[in-house]
């Protein structure tokens, strides 16, 4: 995981919870479990926020897959309005829901 502070905010660089592109899995099993967790407990709060992900693509890929798999997480279990930058015109390889906003800066086109 890499994290930025910025102006007194923690911002997330990149997640990335498994080798192999993410399609291995916890190991150990109780990783599940604590990830779980750290999940429900952000669900918790009362705020509504807005969540920017800045990925080169959205191809295949660990760091990609998992983005993928918690924007999807996020818009299902909370208020919280998602987006996407990415700096390619390439599908993406990992399915999104419709709630997530993808944008591409090549050429400024909202995918």
């Amino acid at each position: 995981m890499d994290l930025y502070l910025c102006n007194d905010k923690i911002y997330i660089g990149e997640l990335t919870f498994s080798h192999f592109a993410g399609f291995t899995k916890f190991e150990p099993k109780e990783y599940e479990t604590i990830l779980e967790i750290i999940l429900k407990l952000a669900v918790k709060r009362n705020e509504k926020n807005s969540i920017v992900f800045i990925m080169s693509s959205l191809g295949f890929g660990g760091a990609e897959r998992v983005v993928s798999s918690l924007c999807n997480w996020i818009v299902n279990n909370t208020e919280d309005n998602v987006s996407i930058i990415k700096f390619d015109n390439k599908d993406n390889a990992y399915e999104l829901d419709k709630r997530i906003n993808v944008v591409s800066m090549i050429n400024n086109k909202k995918k």
